[in-house]
Formats: structure tokens, sequence, C-alpha cells
């Protein structure tokens, strides 16, 4: 561990509890951030904000801990949120055979950055308008040379 473990907790309002966490939590803080966990649901805490924007590196196990929190939390209409917690925990050693089938993220493919190009159905003029694409006139069309009745109704 090069950054040591900090977690703390308090009640900001009434049924409103955060807990900040720092450094580098392995399964022994994980299981102590569920003591704190377990002590705001035991009174009427509804709302828990975790504050994990200085969280460097964590044990896998903390995201099971925060799901089942979250449902502990919607059981009594209160919601669990989580700020500034990166999605890459700390690998776990039992499955240190399975990321073999994970490329690393250096070895993933580029990702394509070319212009995405329209199917075109209507385009920009000169004067910022859109205008349809005309690829063929429909026949029986005006552009097509139809003839256009009179407006008194009789014909052209």
């Amino acid at each position: 561990m090069e950054n040591p473990c900090f977690i703390g907790s308090f009640l900001d309002d009434p049924g409103e509890g955060v807990l900040l966490l720092r450094g580098d939590l392995d399964a022994g803080a994980v299981v102590r951030v569920g003591h704190h966990i377990d002590d705001f649901l035991a009174g009427p805490t509804r709302f828990l904000t975790i504050e994990a924007h200085e969280v460097h590196d964590y044990d896998a196990g903390l995201l099971a801990l925060l799901g089942r929190a979250q449902r502990r939390l919607g059981a009594r209409r209160g919601m669990l949120q989580v700020r500034g917690l990166r999605p890459a925990p700390r690998p776990d050693p039992a499955r240190a055979g399975a990321g073999a089938a994970t490329p690393a993220p250096e070895a993933a493919p580029p990702v394509d950055d070319r212009p995405t190009v329209r199917c075109g159905v209507a385009r920009q003029d000169r004067r910022g308008r859109h205008r349809r694409d005309r690829a063929a006139p429909v026949p029986g069309s005006r552009a097509a040379g139809a003839a256009r009745p009179a407006a008194d109704g009789a014909p052209a």
C-alpha cells in the first residue's frame, strides 16, 4: 500500500450521512467501510453520500458492498450517491489467470475517429437553409413538368 487508507463518516443533516474515503482500500478497509454503512443504517439515515475522489485503489469487494447498501437504502425509500470513484478496482488475485482474455488498454484496437457521413436526406445550401436532395423527379410532380391547375379550377 502506497497511500494510507482513511475512512471518515458524519451526519450532514437528519437522515443524511456522508462517508469520506481516501487512499488505497484493501479488503480489510472495505470491511471497515461496511461497518460504517451498517452504523448509518442502524439509525434513520435514508440518504448516504460516499465521497471517493481521493481513492487511488480499491478492492473489488467494495462494489458489491455499495450495491448491497443501495438495496438496503432503497428498501427505506432512500438513495446511495457515490462521488468520484474510478471504475477500475484492484485486480482480484484469485482471477489472475482470467485477465488474459481481456486486452490491455494499450493493446485494444483504435477507435475509428473519421467524421460520420450522414445518409443525405437534407443538406444546407449556401444561404444556410436546408433543402431536399433531388436525385430524380417523381413522375407526375411539378419537377417532372406536370401541368399545374389554374387557380379557378380550369385546366391550364
